[in-house]
């Protein structure tokens, strides 16, 4: 899956190991946005002695709220997190709209959290796609049906019910 598709479109299925593993790339990037936006507005802060704690807190709110450096990628974040939960529920054999369980009060995340990070997936192809765990020919096959072994001609026959036959 390209990297765009895999953080931007809703479609297809991924495992839970690509889940966390992009759940921790988003954080990073979060993490880096939090500071990059804070970091910008703690140095243009008014400082002195007569500038307070609460006002220079109020203008870091204001200064980081009203940023397009901070708005701009929390909306890109909001959505690749949407469509990646919405292709883990895929996984799962649900529908994206499974993703409205989080919205449950107090039990909804906690569902949500379980399902998404530590159910297995459906295992073979579903409605969402093939099986992310496998690709075209890693994909494990049935074992072949065993024959019967072959008879041996010396050894008879036995019918159970007649005699004398």
């Amino acid at each position: 899956m390209r990297l765009l598709a895999l953080f931007f479109s809703p479609r297809g299925r991924i495992d839970r190991s690509t889940y966390w593993a992009t759940g921790a790339v988003l954080f990073g990037f979060a993490m880096i946005v939090m500071a990059a936006t804070l970091g910008r507005a703690w140095l243009d802060m008014p400082r002195g002695p007569d500038v307070t704690d609460l006002e220079q807190g109020a203008f870091l709110r204001a200064r980081t709220l009203e940023s397009p450096l901070f708005w701009i990628p929390v909306l890109i974040l909001a959505w690749s997190s949407t469509a990646l939960k919405i292709k883990r529920w895929h996984d799962l054999g649900r529908s994206g709209f499974a993703i409205f369980t989080e919205q449950i009060p107090v039990v909804g995340e906690w569902i949500a959290f379980k399902r998404t990070g530590f159910d297995a997936g459906t295992r073979g192809a579903n409605a969402y796609g093939p099986d992310p765990a496998f690709s075209g020919q890693d994909a494990p096959r049935p074992p072949a049906p065993r024959a019967p072994p072959p008879r041996s001609p010396a050894s008879p026959r036995r019918s159970f019910g007649r005699r004398g036959a």
